[in-house]
């Protein structure tokens, strides 16, 4: 199926390209010129480059023009560049001896060392170096038909392009050549953008004395390497790719969009791969689609579901942006890469570090800003923390200050009851520690009753019951499905599906798992709602995983009396979303806000502290309502962090 190439590719490799054609002579000298070949030709020559270990390893057919003698050994000038040949250079003169005007393929690593030092030099005979010619324009490229042929990476653009043509005038970094752009540069698009760090085009050039050279084509590219290596329908060299958020999903269609184009359809057939290493696909889902483009509608080759920070970037170079809470593992120096919720983040001079107490220690939950980049020699995403801030320290899980609150170590259940006893209890197929000194249980209860239990991991991993109720009216009428809130301690490598531990659990997570990130990546450390189902076996198996931002990490503190809890003015607990007036103000309360009152749960009348966040949509959202008791009270502002 033939197709036109459009790729926005994240890997840094090579496709082996550089071709350089008919060089105009007419009126000029050069060795090779005056060697001749016939009438109407002209010496010609082409590169070809694919990406290797140390840098792109290169291979030049072209003919000798300049040939000096220098310490290292000798200076060979071939199609306007000079290269050395050194005792380690294998020379193969069987076909003529290396001298002036005579065509050699010349094999090399593009290192950034110039001149590059020839690997191997083989003589070829005279008619690999000519093309025929007229003198005249072949067409296409400005009536110049002296260029090079180049694919790689766009390092740098003069602007963010906006479709129009003229913005993006001025000098391009493509693969670390410097290239210029004008009104007779030809740029092909083929239904995407030019994005600094993320786009792979094939470039047109003339090649001059220095650089910058000017551009004649640029057309974006669907890799860097044209290499097939996805299970998929086999013809990825040709194949274009979309990214951007699921609309719709049929099982023979889909419409995704992003900012830039806004919505795209595609058909599904049977030969369309998913690949949903990262959760089911569905509206909402982040993915990169490889598709058809000479179908109409287009043919979706390919879907991967990305993690939901691959969407946030349509801007270029750095765009992909997001943030974390997870925990402290590797603390590196500044400069330096630093270990946080299983990610490597670069932690540079430019990051805002801001620990509770003076200093970070190792165990630490902390909430990190970032923005994403490509490693232009790996391919590989770099992880820049713009932020670093502590939200609870290397001493969570205690309840040192005696409120009832224990930091990175607090969870909520909601499921039936398993079984009861005097030290423990079961509960949606968890085992609870029964501690008469901190259990509190309220109602009474019986085997089969659907219950709230929040508790605490102490230092054994035991998740000890603080509060038991019965909860008789969640507004959920599938209580098939568990609910559970915790802090994440281990999850898969390099995909969402497998064994996941939160709250010190176990769960199965599959490929028809629902994930969301919109409030930070999962990491270890993250804290998280999640719902589940529970086999005769035991297996919890994970429905649905969502982070939410901790209690007590938003950004606001705010000291009020509850006035109103949800539609009533008085709640027992709260299982689904409702509105909380607190202090004339309204915020959102579920399942993962704290709740610690004086005697329970926080009661209307009482005065608290919410700590709360507002969310894309602009509700207010309190992670955290803890009763207080003023001995006496003095108006205070709002408190932003």
């Amino acid at each position: 199926m033939e197709s036109h190439l459009l790729k926005v590719c994240l890997r840094r490799s090579w496709l082996p390209a550089l071709l350089l054609g008919l060089i105009l002579a007419l009126g000029a000298f050069s060795p090779a010129a005056a060697q001749g070949d016939g009438p109407g030709s002209v010496p010609s020559s082409h590169t070809d480059c694919e990406s290797g270990d140390d840098g792109a390893e290169c291979e030049l057919t072209g003919r000798i023009a300049e040939l000096t003698e220098v310490d290292a050994g000798q200076q060979a000038l071939i199609a306007q560049r000079w290269f050395l040949i050194t005792d380690a250079t294998q020379i193969d003169a069987t076909a003529g001896a290396v001298e002036v005007g005579a065509c050699v393929v010349a094999r090399f690593v593009r290192d950034g060392e110039t001149p590059y030092t020839l690997t191997s030099l083989a003589v070829q005979a005279g008619d690999a170096c000519t093309n025929d010619d007229d003198g005249g324009d072949d067409g296409g490229d400005h009536g110049n038909d002296e260029q090079e042929r180049l694919h790689g990476l766009i390092d740098a653009l003069p602007a963010a392009d906006s479709g129009v043509d003229s913005d993006l005038y001025g000098e391009w970094r493509i693969d670390d050549e410097r290239v210029t752009v004008d009104a007779d540069t030809e740029l092909v698009r083929n239904g995407a953008m030019f994005v600094a760090g993320e786009t792979c085009v094939a470039v047109s050039f003339t090649r001059g004395d220095e650089e910058p050279y000017a551009a004649l084509r640029i057309e974006i590219k669907n890799d860097c390497n044209g290499d097939d290596d996805d299970d998929d329908h086999g013809n990825y060299g040709d194949d274009a790719e979309f990214k951007g958020q699921v609309v719709s999903v049929t099982e023979d269609s889909i419409v995704a969009a992003n900012s830039r184009v806004g919505e795209v359809s595609f058909t599904i057939d049977a030969n369309t791969v998913i690949d949903d290493e990262y959760g089911a696909l569905g509206a909402g889902s982040c993915v990169e689609i490889d598709y058809d483009p000479s179908t109409d509608p287009f043919l979706a080759l390919k879907i991967e579901v990305e993690r939901d920070y691959r969407c946030t970037g349509d801007d270029g170079e750095g765009s992909e942006h997001g943030h974390l809470y997870g925990a402290l593992t590797e603390i590196g120096p500044v400069p330096g890469a630093w270990l946080i919720g299983g990610v490597s983040f670069s932690v540079t001079e430019a990051t805002a570090l801001e620990p509770r107490g003076g200093e970070f220690a190792v165990g630490d939950m902390v909430k990190v800003d970032f923005y994403v980049t490509v490693d232009a020699n790996t391919g590989s995403s770099i992880f820049t923390a713009t932020r670093i801030r502590t939200e609870y320290d290397h001493h969570g899980g205690h309840d040192d200050d005696h409120n009832g609150v224990y930091d990175g170590a607090e969870g909520k259940l909601y499921a039936t009851v398993d079984s009861m006893g005097d030290s423990a209890w079961r509960v949606g197929g968890v085992d609870f520690v029964i501690d008469a000194d901190v259990t509190r249980i309220r109602d009474e209860i019986a085997v089969g009753d659907y219950v709230e239990v929040t508790f605490y991991l102490n230092d054994a991993g035991e998740r000890v019951a603080l509060k038991i109720h019965a909860d008789d009216d969640d507004g959920d009428d599938n209580r098939s499905a568990f609910k559970l809130v915790g802090f994440v301690i281990s999850q898969p490598e390099n995909s969402f599906v497998g064994e996941w531990s939160v709250a010190n659990i176990s769960f199965t997570a599959s490929a028809e798992t629902e994930f969301d990130e919109s409030r930070g990546l999962l990491a270890v450390g993250a804290f998280v709602r999640l719902t589940y189902t529970l086999a005769n076996d035991g297996t919890k198996t994970l429905v649905m995983i969502e982070t939410r931002v901790p209690p007590g990490a938003g950004d606001r503190n705010h000291v009020g009396r509850v006035e109103r809890q949800g539609g009533q003015a008085a709640a027992a607990s709260v299982a689904i979303d409702e509105e909380w007036v607190i202090g004339g103000a309204a915020y959102r309360v579920d399942t993962a806000t704290r709740l610690v009152g004086l005697a329970g749960m926080p009661a209307v009348g009482d005065t608290v502290v919410v700590n709360s966040y507002t969310d894309d949509a602009g509700v207010e959202v309190a992670t955290s309502i803890i009763s207080v008791q003023l001995d006496n009270a003095q108006y205070m502002p709002l408190i932003n962090r």
